[in-house]
């Protein structure tokens, strides 16, 4: 899977961004910068796809933050073109608005625990929490890029790649939600070649996968590696404990890559 000439599949995927910029009537592309791998390859992807009009948004809830300080030292590193946003007030604002009852700051949800005694019911209740609360982020990372998108005429361009995707690991309408996405035929192992061949960070292409913001491992919310999943994608290779899991996940998580439900009559 790996024995691959990365150089030249960077190339291809460049060329395919400028000629949807082109074929759309944009006049460039956005992306988003969170300091892991997928959004470093992409930020250099658009780089190379629109040299004159490209943008990369970094955009983070604490600034003191070891993703927002890798995204920084990616960016200036590759003379990329971007601005640096804190939301933490407005998410914070938000999340107040909708919940008035609800004091908790980010950081106390983020790293709450619930007690060994807690019942399911509870167990359930922080879990959908949890889950409402980090979406938001999400979503107002979409809502920012958006944001420059229009004002300036651009694409939005994803992150995610194709194991992401098949999985659901992303937020319906937050980080799924874009314009054109050149990883989502390469699965985590092939972006990780890519990287290498762009000369990118080792702390970068080193570090586990986790929600862009949210400080929790992709791979522990279902128990599964990008190694055992890559292999399951990419030639169906893989135990049936994993297949099993994988499958669950995927029926769980459908409705993010389905289209709304309409009537039929």
């Amino acid at each position: 899977m790996l024995d691959k000439n990365y150089n030249k599949i960077a190339s291809k995927l460049s060329g395919w961004i400028k000629d949807k910029v082109e074929k759309s009537g944009a006049d460039g592309v956005v992306s988003s910068l969170d300091g892991q791998i997928n959004s470093a390859v992409t930020s250099l992807l658009c780089q190379k796809a629109c040299p004159a009009n490209n943008l990369t948004i970094i955009i983070s809830i604490d600034n003191a933050s070891e993703k927002r300080i890798d995204a920084i030292t990616h960016a200036e590193k590759h003379h990329l073109n971007y601005k640096d946003l804190n939301l933490k007030n407005t998410y914070l604002s938000l999340i107040s608005s909708l919940n008035k009852d609800d004091e908790l700051k980010f950081e106390q949800i983020a790293q709450s625990k619930l007690d060994k005694n807690s019942t399911e019911k509870e167990k359930n209740f922080t879990d959908r929490k949890t889950s409402a609360l980090k979406n938001i982020i999400a979503r107002l990372r979409m809502t920012s890029l958006y944001y420059y998108a229009n004002l300036n005429n651009y694409l939005v361009v994803g992150n995610n790649d194709q194991s992401e995707i098949k999985l659901g690991y992303f937020t319906k309408y937050g980080d799924g939600a874009f314009d054109i996405d050149p990883l989502a035929t390469l699965v985590k192992l092939e972006v990780k070649g890519m990287a290498r061949s762009m000369e990118i960070d080792s702390k970068i292409i080193a570090k586990t996968p986790t929600n862009a913001i949210w400080p929790q491992t992709i791979s522990e919310q279902d128990f599964l590696s990008y190694r055992d999943t890559d292999y399951y994608f990419a030639n169906g290779e893989a135990k049936a404990e994993v297949k099993n899991k994988i499958q669950k996940i995927q029926i769980k998580n459908k409705h993010k890559s389905s289209p709304p439900l309409t009537p039929n009559f």
